[in-house]
């Protein structure tokens, strides 16, 4: 494939791009303490919300093409738990400051399996509403 064709295939990929860029950052930078971070669970519930997302845009920007079921299945849904597990190790082995943590693949594979529910159901929606996308 040639440069051209790549960044052609990338840009109709730009939104999950973006998102892959700043879970990444968000997962590996020491972020400041907040008065959220009183709630229980907070980690989790935004990992879970995230990948939610995340998993969300993959599903409707991979919906807008016509891509075979398998590869959608493989970038909506096996390749965001992957690169949850991959942060996780990141942030053992790289970081002084972040630790990884089970739990935490955990919520966002919990994520990614509500994104299929989601982002499927996105879909359906744009498919019968075209107008919306332009």
């Amino acid at each position: 494939m040639s440069l051209p064709a790549l960044f052609v295939r990338l840009v109709a990929y730009r939104l999950s791009l973006l998102l892959t860029a700043v879970i990444f950052a968000l997962c590996l930078y020491d972020l400041p303490e907040t008065p959220l971070d009183q709630v229980r669970f907070i980690d989790k519930y935004t990992h879970v919300l995230m990948y939610l997302a995340y998993g969300t845009v993959l599903w409707v920007e991979t919906g807008l093409r016509d891509l075979p079921s398998h590869k959608r299945w493989s970038i909506c849904v096996a390749w965001p738990v992957a690169m949850g597990v991959l942060i996780e190790v990141l942030q053992s082995l790289c970081t002084l400051h972040r630790h990884g943590d089970l739990l935490d693949v955990l919520a966002n594979s919990l994520g990614v399996v509500l994104a299929v529910f989601v982002g499927r159901a996105a879909c359906r929606f744009l498919s019968q509403h075209r107008s919306l996308l332009h």
